[in-house]
């Protein structure tokens, strides 16, 4: 499952397109179905919001008013939250904002994804929940997105560098795919040697580690007593 404190519903496309805006009326994030709403202590994060229509508007508690809509900007954009501690989303509720006092159902996201926050590679990557073709919505209707919204499977390799030179110290350990020798991950152990690392990038496949000795030069090609281990 993906652990993330940066969640957002990425719109790409709206029901219709002829104001340009994008908009909902409220959000809702949970860990497990039907579970309490986690949006309740932490930052809003958007790309655009109107001034009477701010991005709050879709935290408020408020289901049954107008919520976010952005100033003039259309499709694509994005609204959603960070967490104070990394959590895995499977339940999203999304509120719709009133078609019939906003001039039409242009606003309302019709195409969508759950994305978050890798902080591995430092850019936003989209969770398997990916909706298209979303019906017209009444006023402050409420659809729920229901399942393993964040499937990513983690995987653990640990040990410790038992060969080479001095022995004792910080020991850089890089981490290559067995069959490509694709670097996937660089690790630092600590004094003695240990080290641990858990990434999403992390295959169960064969893994090579590198420890190069102090002077720089790689002296040891670990395969055996790697284990990753799945994270669940």
């Amino acid at each position: 499952m993906a652990l993330s404190t940066q969640w957002r519903i990425y719109i790409t496309e709206t029901v219709t397109t002829t104001s340009g805006y994008i908009g909902l009326a409220e959000i809702e994030m949970a860990d497990e179905p039907g579970g309490v709403n986690l949006c309740t202590d932490g930052i809003i994060l958007y790309n655009n919001q109107h001034g009477s229509f701010s991005a709050s508007k879709a935290f408020d508690g408020d289901k049954a008013n107008y919520g976010w809509i952005t100033n003039s900007v259309p499709a694509p954009g994005y609204i959603g939250y960070q967490f104070p501690e990394a959590v895995q989303i499977r339940e999203i509720r999304i509120w719709g904002n009133d078609p019939v006092n906003l001039s039409g159902d242009d606003h309302n996201p019709r195409d969508f994804v759950l994305q978050y926050y890798d902080d591995e590679l430092a850019n936003w990557a989209d969770s398997e929940a990916v909706y298209t073709n979303e019906p017209s919505w009444s006023a402050y209707e409420l659809r729920t997105y229901v399942g393993d919204l964040s499937v990513v499977t983690y995987y653990k390799i640990e040990g410790i560098v038992t060969r080479g030179n001095n022995f004792g110290v910080s020991r850089t350990v890089y981490v290559h795919d067995q069959s490509t020798w694709e670097l996937l991950r660089t690790i630092v152990s600590d004094n003695s040697g240990v080290f641990s690392v858990v990434s999403a990038h992390i295959t169960p496949d064969p893994v090579i580690l590198r420890i190069p000795d102090p002077e720089g030069k790689y002296n040891t090609i670990i395969r055996e007593n790697i284990v990753p281990i799945e994270i669940v």
